[in-house]
């Protein structure tokens, strides 16, 4: 069994706390095992109130790709004379003390890129948080995407400065003060939501693509797990024992389709280790690069490592 290399990372929490720190990352990649972080935005709030902020730009000490320059505004110039991320993480680390963190897409993104560079200089972020993305998918399970631009359009948050940290956290905190109101009016109270979103439901609705005599080995699924009606495909070599009709099964026991082939439908991609591959040769793998190029004409679709694909599954 493949098991998490961060044993200390925080929980997942469906809630709605009153204190806690909105928290948002530019970074130069997807992957905290190959790429760095170069922006981190916060924004400590009290009761619907920002108290607070904190923004930081980091030097990820290499050329950043035009794509990213692109999405975030984000420059070498801009990064040129920024601090390294270990002398950054400290001043975070006291801003963020001991609170909650809320973001989006948070718990495969965010918390594993904080954790790991904490965890380099001795003090890991091991802070619980809440995922917005989570939450928007138990409120609005009718919405085809669940994007912080899908929760800005839906609750009119202003986009001005998206795709940089400090106003992303914002529009994020925002987010969540309007689903704390949507939670109340739908469920009555924040405990009945709670309650709902943390219960299973016995769809059976799971199944592999291209692998027809995979189904669910599990009598019922939790439909706030992000794999939940979702399509994942897998790129690589998983590691740790682990072939792809295992991941398949996993996936399937989320209620999630696990697929052969990318295309524009698909929600995640894991990428794995294809370096043994030689038709690769050292470079990405065609559907890595596909999955880029949705992702560049604005497609939703989430690219993801094997530790974080693991941690999802709880493995």
């Amino acid at each position: 069994m493949a098991s998490s290399n961060r044993p200390g990372k925080g929980k997942s929490l469906i809630a709605f706390p009153c204190e806690y720190v909105a928290v948002d990352l530019e970074t130069t990649g997807t992957s905290p095992m190959w790429d760095k972080i170069i922006e981190i935005g916060a924004a400590r709030v009290r009761d619907g109130e920002v108290m607070e902020t904190y923004q930081e730009l980091v030097n990820p000490g290499f050329k950043i790709d035009p794509y990213v320059v692109k999405l975030t505004g984000i420059t070498d110039e801009m990064v040129g004379d920024a601090p390294a991320i270990d002398e950054v993480m400290p001043r975070f680390s006291r801003f963020l003390g001991g609170a909650v963190m809320v973001g989006h897409n948070i718990a495969s993104f965010d918390a594993n890129f904080l954790y790991d560079a904490g965890e380099r200089i001795g003090a890991p972020v091991t802070n619980d948080f809440v995922d917005t993305m989570r939450l928007a998918r138990k409120l609005h399970k009718d919405w085809v995407h669940h994007r912080l631009k899908d929760l800005r359009d839906a609750f009119g948050i202003a986009d001005d400065g998206a795709h940089r940290a400090l106003a992303d956290a914002l529009a994020t905190s925002r987010a969540l003060e309007h689903m704390r109101r949507e939670a109340v009016e739908a469920y009555g109270s924040i405990d009945e939501f709670c309650h709902a979103a943390r219960s299973r439901t016995g769809s059976s609705s799971g199944h592999a693509e291209g692998y027809a005599d995979i189904v669910p080995t599990v009598e019922d699924f939790d439909d706030a797990h992000p794999f939940y009606g979702k399509e994942v495909v897998v790129t690589g070599s998983l590691g740790d024992g682990w072939t792809k009709r295992d991941a398949a099964q996993a996936v399937v026991n989320c209620g999630g389709t696990f697929a052969r082939g990318l295309k524009m439908a698909t929600d995640f991609l894991v990428v794995a280790d294809y370096s043994r591959c030689r038709t690769i040769r050292g470079d990405m793998s065609s559907k890595h690069r596909k999955a880029l190029e949705y992702k560049a004409r604005g497609v939703d679709i989430e690219i993801i490592d094997t530790d974080t694909f693991f941690e999802m599954l709880g493995e």
